[in-house]
């Protein structure tokens, strides 16, 4: 076997995968949610480049979090 049939062997191997998990569809309520969280924290990081410094310590009533811990907590860990 040649070298260049040899790589090509292992690319079309190594791409079958990737054509298997491209046909599967996607399922359409993990989708909606999925847009859903992103539309909010986008919505909430453009109020966040809008608001002054001084005023992420800003907190409506004392039971809940200030404006800075919802942006601390929205812009958490992703996965």
């Amino acid at each position: 076997m040649t070298r260049t049939s040899l790589i090509i062997t292992f690319l079309t191997a190594g791409a079958t995968p990737l054509w298997a998990q491209a046909a599967a569809p996607a399922n359409p309520a993990v989708s909606a949610v999925r847009g859903m969280s992103e539309a909010m924290a986008n919505n909430i990081l453009k109020s966040a480049e809008q608001m002054p410094e001084e005023k992420f310590s800003y907190r409506p009533t004392p039971e809940v979090r200030s404006f800075g811990e919802i942006v601390g907590h929205v812009a958490g860990p992703r996965t």
